[in-house]
């Protein structure tokens, strides 16, 4: 039995965007989560339960007859769950398994008319723990969605009874959603709205200028890496008190600042950032479903623009945005129509997201017990997409980036420049945005490079393995292409980062070490590693040695022998060694 019901303009969008392009799977969402011992058949049982609590794990779409797109909701349809053993192999052996299957489910092609549109993956480990693979594409899973399934699958592998839901409860959710919509698009202000909208993103869409190196290969299985970015108390405490002397948010801030590096780093004026916001209502709390928008925000960068009047231009276009949080963003990408979307998200390259409630939504759901595993690899269909939260007094997240885009160095640069932006511009509301830097006082990094007017002259980003002189004359040198992408013409030599740094000698230049922390903190799951701990004394081995020299190999695309583990065993002197090895 099925029955047929109206899409929301937020379905219909998202529909809109895994049709634009061939890479539809970037918008599956892939969780791992540990559920220790327990057996295969009461995970089975367990989400079958939560497709038939949650419609929308019940739901497939379609285009009717009339070219409108609607759900059709079955009642029961059929799941198969992949069950995997894993044989009594080494960890490396046991690792590579784990990423191989996490990468085959994470890049499962979901037919979005026949449900449920959620693929499980049980892998039975060698001591008895089970891993489950979980993937659900976006279209019908929000982040928030994921974090009642987690509650609820932890209740019933617990045996424990979940509240009742009526069968009807999640019609009414969407029905009610359906009906915010309606009510917007009503409105008189609307379509004068929608105008202004497309007008504005007209004229901001264009390919940012990363200066991507042309001939980049990465693996098509693997295109996007993470990194954290952290903000102390103190820091976040300043932020706070200049957003409230802005007379914004602590988001606002964000925005702001985030629009400012991108300027920096690209040269452009004119941005487009996509910021993701919830719609969901207080109702739908314990509801699987996409509740959540994408508003491309507009921002107007300038060089010899005061920092405070930047942060309130940008406080005012989002504030415009969130007038209208339903605008359907499908009819947005087709009324502008960017040329080349390509395997890219359409309209928008970059996303800046926020959560203020951060950690406290795992609070609303104490009871969780599954254990969550990182995911060893990301996807993503933006260039850069950076999400953060309230974490304490501080605020804590992480950038994601697009291998095919940045490496490793280029991305960690990025997240050092927007951490110390966020800080620098709490107390330079006075200052013009020419005056900021994108580290402390322009010691590590490259200077900013204007031209006559003041603009800086987009060089691409800082920390490419190779890359353009930092210096007007070798600035000069360079061309943009029609690609928007950077091309070094005759350069007299390659060079090192400039700055201090590149003459530390035995110390690591800070971006490369950062890279190999992170690296350490994953396979170590320690949170803090000193650049001299050694290697050996703080858990590592044989074994995770390998393993070191494999991730490096593959972060930084140089050759890491593992015999660097043993002769450089501290981050500092290991970074200093693959420094040699990245420079030449």
């Amino acid at each position: 039995m099925t029955r047929t019901a109206d899409a929301t303009s937020l379905e219909t969008s998202l529909w809109v965007v895994a049709n634009s392009s061939d890479d539809a799977t970037a918008l599956n969402l892939t969780r791992i989560y540990d559920v220790g011992g327990a057996r295969p058949e009461m995970v089975d049982a367990a989400l079958r339960t939560l497709i038939r609590r949650h419609e929308a794990l019940r739901t497939g779409f379609e285009v009717s007859t009339d070219g409108t797109l609607v759900r059709r909701v079955h009642d029961d349809p059929p799941m198969d769950v992949r069950r995997i053993r894993i044989a009594e192999w080494d960890a490396t052996e046991t690792e590579h398994t784990i990423a191989s299957a996490t990468r085959l489910a994470a890049q499962h092609r979901f037919d979005l008319s026949h449900p449920p549109l959620m693929r499980a993956t049980l892998l039975t480990l060698s001591e008895g723990r089970t891993l489950l693979l979980l993937t659900i594409h976006h279209i019908v899973a929000d982040g928030w969605s994921f974090s009642v399934v987690e509650a609820e699958m932890t209740s019933l592998l617990r045996c424990t009874d979940l509240p009742p839901r009526p069968a009807d409860a999640d019609g009414e959710i969407f029905d009610r959603l359906i009906a915010r919509e309606r009510r917007e698009r009503a409105l008189s202000t609307f379509p004068a709205a929608f105008a202004t909208r497309v007008a504005e993103l007209e004229a901001s869409v264009s390919p940012l200028q990363f200066g991507v190196l042309p001939g980049r290969e990465v693996p098509n299985d693997v295109n996007a890496e993470r990194l954290s970015i952290i903000i102390g108390d103190a820091s976040a405490a300043r932020m706070l008190r200049a957003a409230r002397t802005y007379r914004t948010t602590l988001f606002g801030m964000i925005l702001a600042a985030f629009g400012v590096l991108m300027y920096k780093l690209s040269g452009q004026r004119r941005l487009l950032v996509g910021v993701p916001i919830s719609v969901r209502e207080p109702s739908a709390a314990d509801a699987v479903g996409l509740f959540a928008n994408l508003l491309p925000i507009s921002i107007h960068v300038q060089g010899d623009r005061r920092v405070a009047d930047l942060v309130a231009a940008t406080r005012d276009r989002l504030l415009d945005a969130l007038e209208m949080p339903l605008m359907p963003f499908g009819e947005l990408v087709r009324a502008v129509d960017p040329s080349g979307a390509g395997d890219a998200h359409p309209l928008c390259q970059v996303a800046v997201s926020w959560e203020e409630f951060g950690a406290s939504r795992g609070a609303a759901f104490a009871a969780t017990t599954l254990v969550p595993v990182t995911v060893p690899f990301a996807q993503s269909r933006f260039a850069v997409h950076v999400a953060l939260y309230r974490s304490g007094g501080g605020i804590a997240g992480e950038i994601l980036y697009r291998r095919d885009i940045l490496d490793a160095l280029a991305a960690t640069r990025l997240v050092e420049g927007l951490e110390h932006l966020l800080v620098e511009m709490a107390d330079a509301g006075d200052a013009v945005v020419g005056a900021l830097r994108l580290c402390p006082n322009n010691l590590d990094g490259p200077p900013d490079i204007v031209d006559a007017d003041g603009q800086p002259v987009p060089c691409g980003l800082p920390g490419f393995l190779h890359r353009i002189d930092a210096s007007p004359a070798d600035c000069a040198r360079a061309r943009q292409r029609p690609d928007g992408r950077v091309e070094r013409l005759a350069s007299p030599r390659e060079i090192a980062p400039t700055g201090p740094a590149a003459l530390m000698g035995d110390n690591a230049p800070p971006a490369l070490a950062r890279v190999v922390a992170a690296v350490w903190a994953e396979l170590l799951s320690r949170n803090h590693i000193g650049l001299d701990e050694n290697f050996f004394s703080i858990g590592g081995h044989s074994l995770l040695a390998l393993q070191l020299a494999a991730r490096l190999r593959d972060r930084l695309n140089v050759p890491v022998s593992p015999r660097l583990i043993y002769a450089a065993p501290t981050i500092r002197r290991m970074a200093a060694s693959l420094h040699t090895a990245v420079v030449g």
